[in-house]
C-alpha cells in the first residue's frame, strides 16, 4: 500500500508540474484544468455508454469523438496552452448541447452544460474582462434560440418519458458536481496563492521594519516620498569596539561576523527592551537614538540605562568568549534632523551637530567607559553617578565639557 501511494504521488507530481514559461496569471487556471478537463473526459466516456444503451448511435459516436477532444484539451493544458484548451472546450460543449437538443429534446437537460462553460470562462484570468464577458454572454444567450427551437420542433428521436427524466436528473447532477469540483479546486488554488502572498507580504513588511522605524515605514507606505523631521530634544549614542582591526586579524572572517552578530543582537534586544531606535551599524560601530522618531520624555535617562547595560553585556561577552574586547560609548543630547534617503535601498539616518558631537564623544572616549556631554549630564541630573568634569578639545568645535557615566546614583 505504501509503495502504491508513493507511486501515485510520484505520477501526480509529474502530471501537475508547471510547464516552463507559464505566466503567473495562468497558474490558477492551469491547476483548475488539471481536475476539470479529466472530469469532462470522464463524463463523455460515461455518455458513450448511456447513449449506446438508449439507442442513440449518433450521440454515442459524437461522445467518442469528445473523449478524444478532451484528451487533446488535457494535453494542451499540460503544455500551458490554457487559451487553446478553453476555446476547444467551449466549441466542443456547444456542439454537444446543440446535437442533444436537436436529436432528443430540451427536456433532457443537456443545455445545462452551457452553465459549466460560462463558469469555466470566468476561471481563465489570462483573458481580459471584456473577452470573458463577451464569451459568457454569447453562451448564455445561445440558450434562448435552443429553447425556442425546442418549442416549435419535435426532437428527431422520441425517447420514453423515464429515459428523458433520467437524462434530465443525470445532467443536473453532473453539472452541479462539475461546477462544485471546479469551483472548489479553483478556490483552493486561490487560497494557496493568497496564503503565499500573505507570507511574502509579512516577509517584506518584516524586512521593511528591519530597515525603517515602524512609524516611518507606515508613513512611507501611506505617502510615498521624502520624509524629513526635526526633533528638538533627543539623545544619540555611538558605541565602538576598541582595537577591532587587531581583533579581526586573529580570527577567521566567519568567526568575526558571528562574533559581531551575537554582540549586536544583544544590543538590539536591549533597544527593544528600552524602546530605543537602532539607527544603523557601521562596521564595528553601533548607533542608536531615543526621542526619535517619536518625541519622548526622559530620553537621556532611557539611553543612559541602555548604555550601562551595553557595557555589562560587553563584559559578560568578553568573559564567555575569552576575547580581549573593550568598547567605548559616547552620548550627546540636543536637536537633530531625521529622514529617509534613497529610492531603492531605503536608509533612515540622522544629521546635525548633535550627531557629530555624539560621534566625537565616542571616538575621544576612554575604553570601557561611557562618555557623555554636558547637555546629557544636565538632563540626567542627580539620578546617576559621574566622574568629575573635564574638558576635551574637539577639532573644529573647541573645548567641550565631558563626564564619564559610572552608573545610577
Amino acid at each position: 500500500m505504501a509503495f502504491n501511494r508513493s507511486g501515485f504521488q510520484s505520477l501526480w507530481t509529474r502530471y501537475a508540474a508547471l510547464p516552463e514559461g507559464l505566466p503567473k496569471k495562468s497558474v490558477r487556471a492551469y491547476k483548475t484544468g488539471l481536475y476539470a478537463w479529466p472530469l469532462a473526459l470522464a463524463w463523455h466516456a460515461l455518455f458513450v455508454m448511456i447513449f449506446t444503451l438508449v439507442g442513440e448511435p449518433v450521440l454515442a459516436v459524437y461522445n467518442i469523438a469528445s473523449v478524444l477532444v478532451d484528451a487533446t484539451i488535457v494535453l494542451l493544458n499540460r503544455r500551458g496552452r490554457i487559451n487553446a484548451a478553453m476555446i476547444l472546450w467551449i466549441v466542443e460543449v456547444n456542439i454537444f448541447v446543440s446535437l442533444c437538443v436537436y436529436l432528443i429534446g430540451w427536456n433532457t437537460g443537456f443545455q445545462f452544460w452551457l452553465y459549466c462553460v460560462i463558469v469555466s470562462i470566468f476561471l481563465n484570468p489570462s483573458w481580459k474582462t471584456p473577452t470573458m464577458v463577451i464569451l459568457a454572454t454569447a453562451n448564455a444567450v445561445y440558450i434562448v434560440p435552443l429553447y425556442f427551437y425546442s418549442r416549435h420542433f419535435l426532437p428527431l428521436s422520441i425517447q420514453p418519458e423515464f429515459v428523458v427524466g433520467f437524462l434530465a436528473m443525470f445532467n443536473i447532477m453532473c453539472v452541479a458536481v462539475s461546477i462544485s469540483i471546479i469551483t472548489y479546486y479553483y478556490v483552493n488554488a486561490v487560497v494557496k496563492v493568497e496564503a503565499a502572498l500573505e507570507r511574502e507580504y509579512d516577509r517584506s513588511e518584516s524586512l521593511l521594519l528591519n530597515i525603517l522605524p515602524r512609524p516611518i515605514a507606515q508613513r512611507l507606505k501611506e505617502h510615498p516620498g521624502s520624509i524629513a523631521d526635526k526633533f528638538d530634544h533627543c539623545t544619540i549614542l555611538f558605541a565602538d569596539i576598541v582595537s577591532f582591526t587587531q581583533l579581526s586579524e586573529t580570527i577567521s572572517p566567519e568567526a568575526l561576523v558571528e562574533l559581531l552578530n551575537r554582540l549586536f543582537l544583544g544590543f538590539d534586544i536591549l533597544a527593544d527592551k528600552y524602546g530605543v531606535e537602532k539607527i544603523k551599524t557601521i562596521g564595528d560601530a553601533y548607533m542608536a537614538a531615543t526621542g526619535i522618531p517619536v518625541p519622548r520624555a526622559g530620553h537621556a535617562a532611557i539611553m543612559a540605562d541602555m548604555a550601562l547595560e551595553m557595557m555589562d553585556q560587553v563584559r559578560q561577552f568578553k568573559y564567555e568568549n575569552q576575547k580581549q574586547m573593550r568598547m567605548r560609548i559616547g552620548m550627546h543630547s540636543g536637536p537633530a534632523i531625521a529622514g529617509v534617503i534613497g529610492s531603492r535601498k531605503f536608509s533612515y539616518d540622522l544629521w546635525g551637530d548633535t550627531v557629530n558631537t555624539a560621534s566625537r564623544m565616542e571616538s575621544h572616549g576612554t575604553p570601557c567607559e561611557i562618555q557623555v556631554s554636558e547637555s546629557t549630564r544636565v538632563l540626567l541630573g542627580n539620578d546617576y553617578a559621574f566622574s568629575d568634569c573635564y574638558t576635551i578639545d574637539f577639532k573644529g568645535k573647541g573645548p567641550m565639557k565631558a563626564y564619564l557615566l559610572k552608573g545610577r546614583a
